[in-house]
Formats: structure tokens, sequence, C-alpha cells
């Protein structure tokens, strides 16, 4: 199995919360925590920047440290966290028949570390796992209230080497139509009067002098 070989094991489960104010809606729709990497130290700065609540499958983590490889939490869920099957009814089910606590991973890395060629050049390959497919909803991504979008670039900038993570935030682009910019000035006026006075008169003009 590809996520084990990485580091990765999942189950029928979803995370469910104990804690209060620790989900929106319903208790399934968990807010994430900050693992302490500085993938997430935006969240620390700034705590209005946080990850959108959503339903996440459990995920459990086989190793930290196999060798070569090296697996890490990015995010996490709180510490009241238990597993929930994934058909129960979540109106009916008792959390304290629970088989299993948290905190799980909600987002996690395995870097895998090898030596290429004569030169023993040191390269990384990576997996990330994202346990909710809500979590690059294209609405998520391009708001500036939550942090999805700040999170996932400073990730891959890290994976692609980028040494200073980028944030990109949706910008309205201004426009200035021909309306907008010509039509409101005294430039506008001459076109108008161009258009609808002289350039009829002229074509009336010239009709008659080729009848």
């Amino acid at each position: 199995d590809f996520l084990a070989e990485w580091g990765f094991e999942y189950s029928n489960e979803v995370v469910y919360t104990t804690s209060q104010g620790m989900y929106y809606s319903n208790p399934t729709y968990v807010f994430a925590q900050a693992a302490g990497t500085d993938y997430t130290q935006f969240m620390k700065l700034d705590s209005s920047r946080y990850i959108y609540p959503m339903d996440y499958r459990v995920c459990r983590l086989l190793f930290e440290d196999s060798g070569r490889r090296t697996a890490q939490t990015i995010l996490e869920s709180d510490t009241g966290s238990v597993a929930m099957p994934i058909d129960a009814d979540i109106s009916q089910w008792d959390p304290n028949t629970a088989t299993s606590n948290g905190p799980f991973p909600l987002v996690a890395m395995t870097t895998e570390f090898n030596l290429l060629g004569t030169t023993q050049q040191q390269v990384e390959s990576h997996v990330i796992v994202i346990n909710s497919d809500l979590f690059l909803n294209s609405q998520l991504l391009s708001s500036n209230s939550v942090g999805n979008s700040t999170l996932i670039l400073n990730v891959f900038n890290d994976v692609a080497g980028v040494e200073a993570p980028i944030e990109i935030r949706s910008r309205a682009i201004a426009t200035t139509t021909f309306q907008d910019k010509i039509m409101g000035t005294s430039a506008g006026l001459i076109v108008r009067i161009v258009f609808v006075a002289v350039i009829p008169i002229l074509l009336l003009v010239a009709g008659l002098v080729i009848y």
C-alpha cells in the first residue's frame, strides 16, 4: 500500500471533537490546530488567519523516522477529538464509545532522503496528505479571511526550494473603459460631435456631389 509505505494509515472513521468551541455547526466540522511547524507560523502571528473548519478522515502516522523517511504533522485535531465510525448517525452516536482518541493528523508530510550518482548529491521526495476533500475548495483558496491557501503555498514553496514563503491574496483588478476615460471629458464631447454631426453631414454632401 503506497500510503502505508510513506507512513500513513487510514480507517473508516472521521474526526469528531468533544471540545466546546473547537467545531463549527456540528462536532465533525473541526477547527485544525497548528502542530508546531514553520508552515503554520502565520496562524500564531495572526489569530484571524485560521483554517476553515471541515470534516476530516481519521489518519495515523505509522512512524516519525524510519531511516530514509521522516514524517511530520502540519495540522492536527485538538486533544478532545475522537474517531467516529464513518457510517454512524452523528445525532445518535455516543463519543464515549470511541475506540481511539486524538490528536489526529489532519495535514501531514513524509520526506524521503536519497543520495544520487557519484557525487552523492542529496535529493528529497515528498508525499503530502490532506485528510479532507474540502481543504482545496476553490472558494476557500481564494478567500483572504482563512489561511488554507497560505498554508498550501508555504508547504509547496518549501518543497520547491523557495526560501521565502509567498502569500497570494486575491485582488480586484481596476479596469478603465473607453467610456470612463474619454467620454466623460471635453475630448469626449468632441468625439460625440464628430460622430453625431460632422461625419453624417460630410457623407450627405459627398452623396449629393456623386449624384
